[in-house]
């Protein structure tokens, strides 16, 4: 009779030691798979991996590089929900949040910041640099420097930004493999770096490490800058490229602008 007693009360054990493992395993899922967000405002894909920033203002990020967030599902990078731009390049990551704070990361490291400034306007990751412009219009640079992709007159790589010239009316940045080139208010456009292509556009195969003016036009609008190549778009829409870009229109390495499409 004692020992049915017995069995009859550790039923109740049982089950409620099952409830708290079961429970326990779905807090546990719940908190290494959180709900995705509705929807993403701000997307960025680097070499392997992937950030956005939804529509909340929170940051997420996945990688099928076997370092950062492995997996074909989005994890939430820290918890705040006041992130407006990411930028992701070779394996590392940069954003900015809404009071103008830098932030960077390297594979499965959390966000730190870069600084105690918070008047950054944007970032841009490259293979192994970072570009970042200010509000004030000025240009920093920051990381690896072999073929003078910071634009700072060396070949030394920087652990901290540091200013490109002294201008302050740069309004567009993008970090390439090697390379970066960037617009100026008055519609220049200007690149720095590894040239073996022709990626910079200034009619040579030369490194440059400090910034060389792209031709004389002024009405260029945008550009970006890939690995061995470079694109940029003028005001009237028409698109041009440069470098080993092996668009239709220019098939072989081009050391200056070629226009791809748009007016004449």
């Amino acid at each position: 009779m004692f020992t049915k007693q017995k069995r009859r009360r550790s039923v109740p054990i049982l089950l409620v030691a099952a409830a708290l493992l079961i429970g326990g395993v779905l807090a546990w899922r719940a908190r290494m798979n959180p709900p995705l967000p509705e929807a993403a405002q701000v997307v960025a894909v680097g070499a392997g991996h992937t950030a956005f920033i939804a529509a909340d203002g929170s940051l997420w990020a996945w990688s099928d590089d076997g370092q950062t967030h492995r997996g074909d599902r989005p994890v939430q990078i820290g918890t705040e929900s006041d992130w407006v731009s990411v930028s992701t390049g070779g394996s590392r990551t940069a954003a900015i949040r809404s009071d103008g704070s830098l932030w960077a990361w390297w594979h499965r490291n959390q966000p730190v910041r870069i600084g105690a400034d918070n008047d950054w306007a944007s970032v841009s990751v490259g293979l192994e640099h970072t570009v970042a412009m200010r509000a004030d219009g000025s240009l920093w640079a920051w990381g690896r420097n072999g073929s003078g992709q910071l634009g700072d007159g060396t070949t030394e790589t920087r652990d901290i930004p540091v200013r490109i010239g002294t201008e302050s009316d740069w309004v567009s940045v993008s970090a390439g493999g090697w390379h970066t080139i960037a617009t100026r208010s008055d519609g220049s456009l200007w690149t720095w770096g590894y040239n073996g292509s022709g990626e910079l556009g200034d009619g040579t195969t030369e490194r440059r490490d400090m910034p060389v003016q792209v031709g004389t036009d002024r009405d260029w609008a945008s550009a970006s800058a890939g690995f061995w190549y470079t694109a940029a778009v003028k005001a009237d829409g028409s698109l041009w490229a440069w470098g080993n870009s092996r668009f239709e229109a220019a098939r072989e390495e081009q050391l200056t602008p070629v226009r791809i499409l748009g007016p004449i």
